[in-house]
């Protein structure tokens, strides 16, 4: 149990819920175990030592330690085994359900996939498809002894992992396969933009039709500077620094009125605070 409880603490880290930056899979999995821990605990009947967890709560159970609960003839129940978490992702059924919510997040998280690919109905859901198997792949609890690996043994094994999801993207997209890398590289300032077209609407201060497509654009390329620094072997690690974030504040001045970038000042702190939060968390930080 050890394993799994570091993994769930780790999972928080990952993409906050927005990003889904999908480069940074390890990190993607590791969430992943996370959702499907929570699963498996709702299937278990409740006690009255241990509450029904409602959805508010389903994102505080993975980053709590497992806690013994005893049931009233004093049988003690820990969080399923190793062997039980892997039984219900490996299992026919668990892979398609597991499958299922990958792919409805996918879709969520990825604003604009079809149109800036220039992708069919088709295409796109071959695409998610293999985006949600990918994903699926990496979130499989690894074997208890693959923990005890080097450092330079999970560094070649996850550089293999990459190239082999590359290879699946480059057999299906063929000559799309260049836009789906810029699209990766910049899904993290769509995301953004989407969130503050939301943040906009909710305050009263929508974006014109004539301001979203050149915002994007103007946005988008200053992502790309950034890519040039902040890229590793396995693709762009998106940063959200105090000097990025007021590049692309910049960068949204002509196009945005004061209170509508007053609104993605806030978007963009909103992410600049999960970023900092992601390198405070991280295992070798001690945390």
């Amino acid at each position: 149990m050890k394993a799994i409880s570091a993994l769930m603490a780790i999972a928080l880290v990952a993409l906050g819920g927005v990003t889904f930056h999908l480069r940074r899979e390890l990190e993607a999995g590791r969430q992943q175990v996370a959702i499907l821990e929570s699963k498996v605990q709702e299937r278990q009947p409740p006690t009255a030592a241990s509450p029904v967890t409602t959805p508010a709560q389903t994102s505080t159970v993975a980053d709590q330690a497992p806690q013994r609960v005893t049931s009233p003839d004093n049988r003690v129940r820990g969080a399923p085994s190793f062997a039980l978490l892997s039984a219900q992702i490996q299992s026919p059924e668990g892979q398609a359900r597991f499958r299922s919510i990958l792919r409805h997040n996918l879709e969520s998280s990825l604003p604009d996939l079809d149109q800036v690919l220039d992708l069919t109905t088709a295409e796109k859901d071959k695409l998610l498809d293999l985006l949600a198997t990918q994903q699926l792949r990496s979130a499989t609890p690894r074997a208890p002894e693959q923990e005890h690996e080097s450092a330079q043994e999970s560094e070649e094994r996850q550089q293999r992992e990459y190239e082999t999801k590359v290879a699946e993207l480059q057999a299906l997209l063929g000559s799309k396969y260049p836009k789906w890398q810029d699209y990766e590289d910049t899904v993290s300032v769509r995301v953004e933009e989407r969130a503050l077209r939301v943040a906009l609407d909710a305050a009263g201060i929508p974006l014109a039709q004539t301001q979203e497509q050149t915002l994007i654009d103007a946005l988008v390329e200053v992502q790309r500077g950034f890519n040039q620094t902040d890229r590793t072997s396995r693709g762009v690690r998106v940063v959200r620094t105090p000097e990025n974030c007021q590049l692309l504040l910049s960068a949204a001045t002509p196009y945005l009125s004061v209170r509508q970038l007053d609104k993605y000042q806030a978007v963009l702190e909103r992410r600049a605070a999960m970023y900092e939060a992601s390198i405070s968390r991280r295992p070798e930080s001690g945390q």
